[in-house]
């Protein structure tokens, strides 16, 4: 079952009766009403499979399951509100059941992890770019494979606080699982809890819980220990930061901004940010705009092309909130900025955008660096 976000309703098709038949009927709840769809076109009855809602297309995407065959499939289908689509895309994930999907937002990635192709459990991870599959399973290294072990039957969800897929429990071939894992992207991180954790489990639910901003889970069983308890998990929040867009060259060329290495956007500690490739005169100033939007400022939208002012090739990409002067120092400047340790700021997520005066570069004088895109964490 998903969350139907554009047409504000939960959806929920298919899955197994209490004697075993697969089922392959479509059902929306809302307003404590369940209502059955009869749409034209349809998935098979089938059990196990993954569904998950992306929020670019505005559907929801269904893949995999088992028939009543006990056949493992492969097929995917995209819900539009009205009726499914089945899709076709050139590289699919293999055949399987008991996995889960979770849409990464922040990387705009549906991610696919695990299940079971009826011979044994995988451990592989596939994501859907709205047009194909990519298989992004990291690789061994010195014949080690850092990730969770082959599963099915696991919780997973997006939390967009830390901006990881997360990953606990399920069923392995050593049992009931309690490990808990994130993905970026590129690598997994293993997570140990400080205190009381959930004990092992499988077939229990995440989800996310934006009203509270929690990542929260529920139930699960282990062999006849069924649960029923309803567990709050808190990820760190991971810092980040990267460029983004292009400035506009000046007498010595392009200015350019990036962090400092070795430093970090995190709460107690201090981010450092160079702007370099600058005149080296102490006239031309460097200055810093530092904002809380790179699409958005003074009722106009971003980035903003400032030749009609007689910038001809420079962008406003960052609104300005703040404008700090900085000393020239034979060509560059820094910025120091001091994050409090306040679990206010966290997640939290500021620009910058370097420029610099240059009187012979444009009529105006100034030029500017590319954008830099910082998010406050603890990690």
């Amino acid at each position: 079952m998903v969350v139907d976000i554009a047409r504000a309703n939960n959806l929920m098709f298919g899955g197994q009766n209490p004697i075993g038949t697969k089922l392959g009927d479509t059902w929306t709840y809302q307003g404590g009403q369940w209502t059955l769809l009869n749409p034209t076109n349809a998935p098979s009855a089938r059990s196990g499979h993954a569904m998950a809602y992306d929020p670019v297309t505005n559907t929801g995407l269904l893949f995999g399951g088992e028939d009543a065959t006990s056949t493992s499939l492969a097929d995917m289908w995209s819900w539009d509100g009205t009726d499914w689509t089945q899709l076709s895309p050139t590289t699919v994930p293999p055949a399987r059941h008991g996995h889960r999907m979770a849409f990464d937002a922040y990387r705009g990635r549906m991610v696919l992890f695990g299940g079971h192709d009826g011979a044994s459990r995988l451990q592989d991870i596939w994501e859907w770019n709205g047009q194909d599959w990519a298989d992004v399973t990291p690789p061994p290294t010195n014949n080690f494979y850092w990730g969770p072990t082959a599963r099915d039957s696991f919780a997973m969800a997006y939390d967009p606080r830390a901006e990881r897929v997360v990953v606990h429990g399920g069923e392995t071939d050593s049992g009931c699982a309690d490990d808990f894992w994130s993905w970026d992207g590129t690598e997994w991180t293993r997570h140990f809890p400080a205190g009381t954790a959930p004990t092992a489990r499988s077939g229990h639910a995440m989800f996310f819980d934006p009203a509270v901003n929690e990542l929260r889970m529920f139930g699960g069983a282990c062999g006849t220990t069924f649960n029923n308890e309803l567990w709050k998990l808190e990820l760190p929040v991971f810092s980040r930061y990267s460029t983004f867009g292009t400035g506009c060259a000046g007498t010595v060329g392009v200015p350019n901004l990036d962090a400092q290495p070795g430093t970090r956007p995190v709460v107690g500690e201090t981010f450092v940010v160079d702007l370099t490739n600058l005149p080296t005169s102490p006239a031309n100033i460097p200055f810093a705009l530092t904002g809380f939007s790179r699409t958005q400022w003074a009722g106009g939208t971003l980035p903003l092309d400032l030749t009609i002012l007689g910038m001809p090739g420079c962008q406003l990409l960052t609104s300005s909130e703040d404008t700090a002067t900085l000393p020239n120092q034979a060509g560059q400047a820094s910025v120091s900025l001091a994050i409090p340790n306040s679990p206010v700021l966290l997640g939290n997520s500021l620009y910058m955008q370097g420029a610099v005066f240059d009187r012979f570069a444009n009529s105006q004088g100034i030029v500017l660096s590319n954008g830099l895109e910082f998010r406050i964490g603890d990690r």
